[in-house]
C-alpha cells in the first residue's frame, strides 16, 4: 500500500526492559493513549524486543495535512480560430487513483454537452498526469464559449495514503481531491464584419461631421489607411487608390469594436460621396482570435450645398393667364406667396391666383388673373426667393431667378405733365393781384383729373395741392370742385376765387403724381407730378438752415445756410459767425472761441457753410439760430428781418422702434455718417445699425422693436458685419422688448453674434435663435472674445457641427436672468463652451445636447465658471458630462 515505516507504541508500566520480555511492549498498549502523558517517553530511546498481540491501535496509520489539487491546461491560444485545440493536460499535485472520464464535465455556451465525452478520450501519462483530447467534439459543435471542468466528487484520491489496516478497514482512501479545476476557452472561426453608420440626413447640405464605424467584435489594427473616400467616383486625395491617412480626417477609437471617423474637413464640397473599408487595404484588421476582416463595408451619401434654381419658361406678348416655372432639381414648399406680378412697375394685388404642382416636383405652373393681365402694360412676374420656403431635398433654400416679362398692348409709357409758370420770369406779381389762372398741359390725353366721377361726392380736388406762406409759415389751401376746366391733354385751374382770401404771399401749386386716378387712354398711370411757385407782392429776404434730421448719431458737420426771396436765391452780404447762436441743452456755445468757421459758397454768395463738426460731438439737444436783429445781413436791397432756427438731437441711441420697423436684412450705405441704411424707409436694418455703431465714436445703444429680425445676407469669415454674422467691434448695448417678443433669428446662415477682444456688449430683453455653423467654427449663437453681459436673454435652437451650440466664450461673459436652451453641438459644449471666465446667476441651462462632452457646459483649459442660483436640467451628452 506504499507504507514502508511504522511505529510501535511502548507502554508505561514501569518495566525498564532490562530482560527479555520486559521491554514494555504490552498487549493492549495504545500509542494514542500513551502520548498523553506529560513525562518523557523513554521507550522510543531504549527498548528490547517483546512479544505481544497487536490490535488496531498498535500501528499508527500515516496522517497528512497537504491538499490534493489539480490543474487543466492546453497549449492553444484563447480565443482560437481552430477547433483542433489539441490535448488538455490534467496535472495533479500527488500520485492519484480513481481518475476516469466521469470526473469531467463539458459545457458549450452554458449548455451541458458532457454526454459526448467518452473514456477513449482520456489517457494516463504517469501516476499524476492525464491527457484529454476532445477535438472530435469541438469539430462537431463548432464556435462557442467552452468550459471543461474536473469535478471534485470524492472519487479521486492520493494514491500514497491508503488505510494501512487493509483489509481490516476496507482499504479506504484517506486524502481525496480537495479542489478541481476549470479551463474556459473560446473558439471563434468567423471573420469580423464592419458596418458604417448611415449618414443622416441624406441628401444633406453640409459636410459630414463624425461618422461611427462599428465592427461585429473587438478588433485591432484599424487606422486611417484602411478607409477610402471618393466624391463622384474620384478619390478625394486625387490619387488613385489613395486613403484617408493623407487627409485632415481623424479617427478615434471609442471601444474595442467602435471607432469615430471625423470627415468634417474632407466632405464640404457638393457631390456623391462613398466611404469604404476593404480587405485589400485592411489586412491588418483582426479580431482577438486572429481572424482577419474579409468582408467590405461602405456608405454612400449626397452632399448638396447648392441652392435650387428655378427659371420661368418663355412667355409671349399678349394676354397671359399662366406661366411655367421649372427648377433644376426636385423641391418642396412652392406656393402662391412665392410669386408677385407687376404691371408697369406697380404691384398687381391679387394678380397671382394659384400654383399647380406637388411637393417634390420639378415643374410648376403659376396661374394669373386674366382679368388683370388683360390690361395694357408691361408685366413682370417675380419669384420671391428670399421670402419663400422652397427647399431641395438637402434643405438648401431656393436661389433667385430671372423674372418673366411680357407686354400686353403697345403703349406702356406713363403720361407726364407741366404747369405753365404763373410768373414766367420768376419775378413777383404786383401786390394785390387776384386774377390767377394756371394752365396744365399733359403729354397725352388723360382721364381722372377731375377726381369727381359722381360715385362719391367730393368738395375739393385731391389731385391738387395749393400751399400759401405769407411769412408766418406754410398752410395748405383746399381747391374747391368747379375750379378746373378742360379735357384731353389741356386743363385750366382758376384760383381767382381763392387769392383774395389769402392776399399777398408765396404760393406753390402741386399736381400730385401716383394718386391712382389719372391715367392715359392705355391705362398707364400718371406718376411724375408737377409744380409751380409764384409770389404776389414785394419779395422778403429770408434764410433757411439745412434740414438736419431730428435725431442724428454723430456731429452735425458742415451745415448749409441759404438765402432767397421765397422763389429765387438772393446774394447777401454782412454774414459772420457772430450772427449765429448755438445752444446745447439750453446752454450757449461760444462759436468764435470754439474756432467755428463760416465759408461762403462758390460764386455770388447766396449760401454759406457753417462748420459745426467739433462743437456738436457731445450727445444732447442742439438749436442753431441765425439771429436777424443787429446782424447787418442784407440782400436784394432788403435786410434780413426774421430769425431762422433749426433743432436736432445728437443721440448715442439708435432707435429702430419708430415708424415701420425693418425686420429684413441689409447693409449700411456709409458707415459712420450717422445715418442707418441710407436714411429712407426700409433700409434701417439691424445689420446697418450695428455697422453704423461700429464706426461711430463712443458707446452706442440700439433699441429694437417687437418682432423677429432675420439675418439674410450669407457669407462666412467676414468681420465687418457686411455678410453672415453680426460682428461687434465697438462698445454697444442692444435692447429688445422682451424674451420671445424681440427675436434675432440667424436663419441658419451663420452664427449670430461675434464679439471681438477689447469690446463690451450688453444684450438685454431678447431671444437669439437659429444660428448655425458648419465645419470647425464654434459658437453658433454667440462667440465672445470680449466682455459680454446677457440680461433677460434666451439663446435657443442654435446648432454647431463643432463645439458650442449656444455660446463659445474665450473672454468674460456674464449671464443673468437668462435661458440657454435646446442648443446642439457635435463637439464639446451643447449649450456653453468656456475657456475664459464665465459667470452664471439666476439662469436656466436646459435641453442642450452634444455628441461629445458637456451637454450643458464644457469648461476647457484654464477656463473658470461660477454658477449661482441657477438650474441645469434635461441636458445630455453622448460621452461625459451630460449636465
Amino acid at each position: 500500500m506504499g507504507v514502508s515505516t511504522f511505529r510501535i507504541a511502548q507502554g508505561f508500566d514501569g518495566v525498564n526492559g532490562s530482560t527479555f520480555g520486559s521491554g514494555g511492549f504490552q498487549e493492549g498498549d495504545s500509542f494514542f493513549d500513551e502520548i498523553r502523558y506529560a513525562s518523557p517517553v523513554p521507550g522510543e530511546l531504549s527498548y528490547n524486543w517483546d512479544i505481544w498481540t497487536p490490535d488496531e491501535d498498535t500501528f499508527l496509520k500515516p496522517e497528512t495535512f497537504t491538499f490534493l489539487t489539480a490543474d487543466i491546461s492546453v497549449a492553444a491560444t484563447d480565443p482560437t480560430d481552430d477547433t483542433n485545440v489539441g490535448d488538455f493536460i490534467i496535472s495533479f499535485t500527488e500520485d492519484v487513483a480513481g481518475v476516469d472520464i466521469n470526473d469531467f464535465t463539458l459545457f458549450r455556451n452554458n449548455i451541458d454537452i458532457t454526454s459526448q465525452l467518452t473514456s477513449g478520450m482520456l489517457t494516463q501519462m504517469d501516476l499524476r498526469t492525464f491527457r484529454l483530447n476532445i477535438d472530435s467534439i469541438l469539430g462537431a459543435e463548432g464556435d462557442g464559449e467552452y468550459e471543461l471542468r474536473l469535478v471534485n466528487n470524492n472519487t479521486i484520491s492520493d494514491a500514497k495514503y491508503i488505510d494501512p489496516f487493509s483489509p481490516i478497514s476496507g482499504n479506504t482512501p484517506s486524502n481525496y481531491l480537495m479542489f478541481g479545476d476549470v479551463e474556459r476557452f473560446t473558439i471563434d472561426t468567423y471573420a469580423p464584419t464592419v458596418e458604417i453608420e448611415n449618414v443622416s440626413p441624406d441628401p444633406r447640405s453640409a459636410a459630414v461631421g463624425e461618422l461611427i464605424v462599428n465592427f461585429s467584435e473587438d478588433v485591432t489594427g484599424v487606422d486611417l489607411s484602411d478607409f477610402v473616400l471618393t466624391r463622384d467616383g474620384v478619390n478625394v486625395t486625387g490619387v488613385v487608390g489613395g486613403n484617408l491617412s493623407s487627409t485632415p480626417a481623424t479617427l478615434t477609437q471609442v471601444t474595442g469594436s467602435q471607432f469615430v471617423l471625423d470627415l468634417s474637413k474632407v466632405t464640404s464640397l457638393s457631390g456623391t460621396y462613398t466611404l469604404s473599408i476593404n480587405t485589400a487595404a485592411s489586412s491588418s484588421i483582426i479580431d482577438s482570435a486572429g481572424n482577419a476582416l474579409t468582408a467590405t463595408g461602405s456608405e454612400t451619401w449626397v452632399n448638396d450645398t447648392l441652392s435650387p434654381t428655378g427659371s420661368f419658361q418663355s412667355v409671349s406678348d399678349g394676354d397671359v393667364d399662366s406661366v411655367d416655372f421649372t427648377f433644376q432639381e426636385a423641391v418642396t414648399g412652392v406656393d402662391v406667396s412665392d410669386f408677385e406680378l407687376y404691371r408697369n412697375g406697380t404691384l398687381v394685388t391679387g394678380g397671382v391666383l394659384s400654383v399647380d404642382g406637388s411637393p417634390g416636383d420639378l415643374n410648376y405652373t403659376v396661374n394669373l388673373d386674366s382679368a388683370l393681365t388683360g390690361l395694357n402694360g408691361v408685366y413682370t412676374l417675380v419669384f420671391l426667393s428670399g421670402e419663400s420656403e422652397v427647399t431641395d431635398a438637402s434643405g438648401n433654400t431656393a436661389a433667385s431667378s430671372t423674372d418673366a416679362k411680357w407686354n400686353n398692348g403697345t403703349d406702356f409709357t406713363a403720361p407726364t405733365a407741366g404747369i405753365q409758370d404763373v410768373s414766367p420770369d420768376g419775378s413777383a406779381l404786383d401786390a394785390g393781384t387776384t386774377d390767377i389762372e394756371v394752365l396744365i398741359n399733359f403729354s397725352e390725353p388723360v382721364t381722372g383729373l377731375f377726381d369727381d366721377d359722381g360715385s362719391v361726392p367730393v368738395s375739393f380736388y385731391t389731385n391738387f395741392e395749393l400751399i400759401f406762406d405769407d411769412g408766418s409759415g406754410p398752410q395748405t389751401i383746399d381747391i374747391p370742385v368747379g375750379s378746373l376746366t378742360g379735357s384731353g391733354s389741356f386743363y385750366t385751374l382758376n384760383l381767382s376765387s381763392l387769392i383774395p382770401t389769402y392776399g399777398d404771399g408765396l404760393y406753390t401749386l402741386n399736381l400730385l403724381g401716383n394718386t391712382g386716378t389719372i391715367e392715359d387712354l392705355a391705362g398707364n398711370v400718371f406718376k411724375a407730378g408737377a409744380t409751380d411757385t409764384w409770389r404776389i407782392g414785394d419779395p422778403v429776404l429770408g434764410a433757411s438752415i439745412e434740414d438736419i434730421p431730428p435725431t442724428i448719431l454723430t456731429n452735425a458737420g458742415q451745415v448749409s445756410i441759404s438765402f432767397d426771396d421765397g422763389i429765387n436765391p438772393v446774394n447777401v452780404s454782412g454774414v459772420t459767425v457772430n450772427d449765429f447762436r448755438l445752444m446745447l441743452n439750453g446752454q450757449a456755445i461760444d462759436l468764435v472761441a470754439a474756432g467755428v468757421t463760416l465759408t461762403p459758397g462758390v460764386g455770388p454768395a447766396s449760401s454759406y457753410s457753417l462748420d459745426l463738426t467739433y462743437v456738436t460731438q457731445v450727445a444732447g439737444t442742439y438749436e442753431l439760430t441765425l439771429v436777424a436783429a443787429g446782424s447787418g445781413i442784407t440782400g436784394g436791397g432788403n435786410p434780413l428781418l426774421a430769425n431762422v432756427s433749426h433743432s436736432w438731437v445728437n443721440s448715442s441711441t439708435i432707435d429702430l422702434t419708430g415708424g415701420t420697423p425693418v425686420f429684413s436684412d441689409g447693409v449700411d450705405t456709409t458707415a459712420g455718417d450717422g445715418i442707418v441704411g441710407d436714411g429712407t424707409s426700409g433700409t434701417e436694418t439691424l445689420r446697418a445699425a450695428i455697422q453704423e455703431a461700429n464706426a461711430l465714436l463712443g458707446s452706442n445703444v440700439i433699441e429694437l422693436a417687437a418682432g423677429t429680425y432675420f439675418l439674410g445676407i450669407g457669407g462666412i469669415d467676414e468681420d465687418q458685419s457686411a455678410t453672415g454674422d453680426l460682428d461687434i467691434r465697438d462698445n454697444l448695448t442692444i435692447r429688445g422688448q422682451g424674451v420671445g417678443v424681440t427675436i434675432i433669428d440667424g436663419a441658419e446662415l451663420d452664427r449670430i453674434f461675434q464679439i471681438f477682444a477689447g469690446v463690451t456688449l450688453n444684450l438685454e430683453n431678447l431671444t437669439i435663435q437659429n444660428g448655425k455653423l458648419t465645419g470647425s467654427d464654434d459658437g453658433a449663437g454667440i462667440r465672445n472674445s470680449g466682455t459680454t453681459t446677457l440680461t433677460n436673454v434666451e439663446v435657443t435652437g442654435n446648432v454647431a457641427e463643432d463645439s458650442a451650440g449656444g455660446i463659445n466664450n474665450t473672454g468674460l461673459i456674464v449671464i443673468v436672468d437668462s435661458t440657454i436652451s435646446n442648443n446642439t453641438a457635435g463637439g464639446g459644449g451643447g449649450g456653453l463652451r468656456n475657456t475664459g471666465t464665465m459667470q452664471i446667476s439666476r439662469s436656466t441651462i436646459s435641453g442642450n445636447t452634444t455628441a461629445r462632452d458637456g451637454g450643458a457646459l464644457f469648461n476647457a483649459g484654464i477656463g473658470t465658471v461660477t454658477v449661482s442660483n441657477s438650474t441645469f436640467s434635461g441636458n445630455s451628452s453622448d460621452r461625459s458630462g451630460g449636465a
